[in-house]
């Protein structure tokens, strides 16, 4: 219910029995387990969808980065299992292939992912990676279009109507 009132304007695009739950688990550049591990990840199988989810009874300064590490371990995931199967299968690959890891026309499962802050008044962290970068006016007039960003979805608990919900989630809001 939280997916289909943030993100699909309160239409029950997503049921609790077409989702099943996944590890979400990545292998993390600068983590002393050497793993990154979301607090949620469902999947829907009709059509194809992923949902991440990070409760967060705090502010992480940190979050867009974090959510897009997440998501961008995901998509790895998704190349590795297909390779996986491919090779278990003794499909061959053209050298662009193997290179790719994929072929062309393959498509990733596409990955939501939601920060519910549970915390006290707003979120005043970043919710752009752009918002944490140093960028001077120079580089932003000259080459800002050429810097990537990546947004994320927070939804603030203490701001949410709980009218828009109709099952325990209008309790818990």
């Amino acid at each position: 219910e939280l997916i289909n009132v943030h993100i699909y304007q309160g239409k029950d695009f997503v049921k609790p029995e077409m989702l099943k739950k996944l590890r979400g688990g990545y292998p993390a550049l600068a983590s002393a387990t050497g793993e990154k591990v979301r607090d949620i990840l469902m999947e829907q199988e009709s059509p194809r969808m992923r949902y991440g989810m990070e409760l967060e009874t705090g502010i992480d300064y940190g979050m867009p980065e974090r959510i897009m590490l997440y998501d961008a371990g995901e998509y790895e995931e998704q190349i590795r299992e297909r390779n996986k199967n491919k090779r278990s299968k003794g499909e061959n690959q053209s050298y662009t292939e193997k290179k790719s890891r994929m072929k062309m026309g393959e498509r990733f499962v596409p990955v939501i992912t939601i920060v519910l802050y549970l915390g006290e008044g707003k979120w005043d962290a970043s919710q752009r990676l752009t918002e944490m970068l140093e960028i001077s006016s120079k580089v932003q007039k000259y080459a800002g279009r050429f810097i990537q960003d990546y947004g994320i979805q927070v939804v603030e608990a203490d701001f949410v109507n709980p009218e828009a919900y109709r099952t325990d989630l209008k309790e818990f809001f």
